[in-house]
């Protein structure tokens, strides 16, 4: 699910709709029956730990290189080494193993819908995240409002490449595993949710230089930085180099064996979260009786399990340093991002050992001047009537210094920003890019939040002016125009337009008129009222308001408490 926030909050970095495409994610109206959707196997964006048998055995093969199926393959050489092929072109090796996608693929386990890499499928066999579009019609029953492409659809082609954007938007979070500064261990460490010790940078080394299998390395294989052949986040584009699509390799030389398909080289991002099911003895019972582990089809239990099949041949401790480091591989971001604290104020230290180490090491990886930051950290704690809020940016090496939320303040030291707090702060560190708008410009109008009198709505930052220059003129029909204050109190501003009988002013004051419009977004208004009677007068007033508040109307202020209804 995506939690439902207000558009002003994100910024201009959002380029769909939130709401939309969390219906489309999680909303049940995608399916024939009401009662299924993305979400019901992508929990959360994720996967639900089932393997699932969804061959289609009436179908007919697709031959690889179909136009648009951005298929790119790499195969075994002679000497064992890893070199780009042509699945369609003999070889010896082979490249592949069949000659296209065959309708029958076996039972295969859910995979996530973070991070992901187009192609996409165990298979590679959805060259990019509209392909699924079918798949609502094919799948679950959605209303076919194709074809699209050629194939049937079960969203318009507007709404499925903003479910594409979207879901090529999701991230992988961080490895738990990992230190907030991003190192791994360097000496022997319980394997997480293993059995035994490994040394994770000693098989990181060995990931990277060692040859397991004759001419190859685990990274011959698992050579990006996604761990993965190749690859690009955000999705394929034309114009894309080769390696942006990860590759396929033949499905019957890997050690997992896949009869019914080619495989694509998986990723290792999340394969610490990947545990199967373990049964152990009766007197030694293990504690996971369900889901499933590693490979297309979840057979393997464990990552010490996948390392000890034959073809490998390693001694016992390299196997648990490689399951050590694999353990600890790189997620989608940074293991610093998400980390805060909050410490009492006075002069450092104020809180405990681990938590001033903490905030070093934030500090360390999280300032904005530094062009290879892990994250951004920002400070908020309450000073007078309101919260403050601080973004660190600047004095790297020396303890840092924030910059504060009102325009012309001098940064302040770490230090200095912990003494003279009136209250406890609370230091995070966001992802790359939100430092200044969690910082000092919630909403990213320009307006630090100091000044800024609605700091969570994009449209307002001030309170519109009185109203002064009313013009009115009356050929062919009585019209007003006055000045677009929208630069003075924010785009979001709009006009009620308020009027009465002169005569009535007089003698009641401004509590005689009524409203003639309200919720005007243009400066401007035409009056379709006949012209008064002969003798008698009519006047106009105006008056701005935006989530800042209203101006008044002006005169006595008897007016300023009418409510216009909008158009």
């Amino acid at each position: 699910m995506v939690d439902r926030i207000p558009k002003t909050s994100l910024g201009s970095r959002r380029k769909f709709s939130v709401e939309r495409t969390q219906r489309l994610t999680a909303g049940i109206d995608s399916s024939a029956h009401g009662d299924a959707a993305c979400s019901s196997c992508h929990i959360s964006g994720d996967k639900d730990g089932l393997g699932w048998d969804l061959g289609n055995p009436p179908g007919s093969l697709i031959p690889y290189h179909t136009p648009g199926d951005n298929i790119r393959f790499v195969g075994f050489q002679t000497d064992g080494s890893l070199a780009p092929c042509d699945p369609t072109v003999p070889s010896s090796p082979p490249c592949s193993t069949h000659a296209g996608f065959d309708p029958q693929k076996g039972p295969m386990t859910s995979q996530t819908l973070r991070g992901m890499l187009e192609p996409l499928h165990w298979r590679g066999d959805r060259a990019t995240m509209n392909a699924f579009n079918a798949t609502f019609v094919n799948l679950m029953g959605t209303t076919d409002v194709g074809p699209i492409n050629g194939q049937p659809a079960g969203l318009s082609a507007e709404n499925m490449e903003l479910f594409r954007q979207f879901s090529l938007g999701m991230t992988l979070p961080p490895n738990p595993y990992r230190a907030p500064d991003d190192t791994i261990p360097n000496a022997l460490v319980p394997i997480p949710k293993h059995p035994g010790t490994g040394n994770p940078t000693a098989g990181l080394t060995r990931f990277l230089t060692v040859n397991t299998e004759p001419g190859l390395k685990c990274a011959s294989c698992h050579s990006s930085q996604f761990g993965t052949n190749g690859g690009k986040l955000g999705g394929l584009n034309p114009g894309d180099p080769p390696d942006a699509a990860a590759a396929l390799v033949n499905g019957n030389v890997v050690l997992t064996k896949s009869v019914h398909s080619d495989i694509k080289i998986p990723h290792l991002r999340n394969i610490y979260t990947k545990i199967g099911p373990f049964f152990g003895t009766p007197a030694a019972p293990k504690d996971n009786k369900s889901g499933f582990g590693l490979s297309h089809d979840g057979a393997v239990p464990d990552v010490l399990s996948f390392l000890t099949l034959s073809g490998f041949g390693q001694v016992v401790q390299d196997v648990k340093d490689e399951a050590a480091f694999v353990m600890y591989f790189p997620g989608g971001v940074k293991p610093s991002v998400g980390q805060n604290l909050t410490l009492p104020p006075g002069p450092p230290p104020t809180g405990t050992a681990t938590q001033e180490t903490l905030l070093s090491t934030l500090i360390q990886v999280g300032n904005l001047a530094d062009a290879g930051r892990h994250c951004e950290l920002v400070v908020s704690g309450q000073s007078g009537v309101r919260e403050r809020t601080w973004y660190l940016n600047g004095g790297i090496g020396s303890g840092g210094l924030f910059s504060t939320d009102v325009t012309g303040e001098a940064q302040v030291a770490t230090a200095d920003l912990r003494q003279n707090a009136a209250g406890p702060l609370t230091f995070l560190c966001a992802t790359i890019g939100s430092g200044v708008r969690l910082g000092a410009d919630r909403d990213l109008d320009t307006r630090l939040n100091g000044e800024d009198c609605a700091p969570g709505d994009a449209g307002s930052f001030a309170v519109a002016p009185e109203t002064a220059d009313l013009a009115v003129s009356t050929t062919p029909a009585t019209s007003l125009a006055w000045g677009d204050q929208s630069a003075l109190a924010g785009p979001a501003i709009v006009y009620d337009v308020v009027g009465g009988d002169v005569d009535d002013a007089r003698g009641g004051g401004l509590v005689t008129v009524a409203c003639l419009a309200g919720s005007l977004a243009a400066p401007a208004y035409v009056d379709a009222l006949p012209d008064p009677p002969e003798g008698k007068a009519f006047f106009y007033l105006i008056r701005g308001r935006n989530a800042c508040g209203a101006a008044t109307f002006g005169g006595d202020g008897g007016a300023d408490g009418l409510v216009c209804a909008g158009p």
